[in-house]
């Protein structure tokens, strides 16, 4: 088998766990989360110690397209994950307060003229 068949069979791999992870981020399912992050984790590795296909194999476009959509899937899962996480926090309480903008506005003002003194 090619390195690129090899390379392509493993990213597509990863892209079904990605399917998977968004799956279980809408479910809201911890436990499957943190099963998929142990076999991404697992894959990547296995990724990273193939060889690098070779650009001119007739099948390194295919490669390539594959490879940029499983990007696009993983950082869209993990944009889910971090509205999760936030929705998740705010619902429970734990979220930490903001502070107000005079209160942001004082201590850069006050930054400014400490600044403004020592030169």
């Amino acid at each position: 088998m090619s390195a690129i068949v090899v390379a392509l069979d493993a990213v597509l791999e990863l892209s079904k766990l990605l399917d998977q992870e968004r799956k279980a981020v809408a479910a809201l399912d911890a436990a499957q989360l943190v099963e998929l992050a142990e076999a991404k984790a697992a894959l990547t590795v296995r990724l990273s110690e193939l060889p690098l296909p070779d650009p001119a194999d007739p099948m390194y476009p295919g490669f390539r397209k594959a490879c940029r959509m499983m990007i696009a899937h993983a950082e869209a899962n993990q944009a889910l994950l971090d509205d999760a996480a936030s929705a998740m926090t705010e619902a429970l309480g734990l979220a930490p307060e903001a502070g107000t903008y005079d209160a942001r506005a004082k201590k850069h003002e006050r930054s400014r003229a400490h600044s403004a003194r020592d030169v």
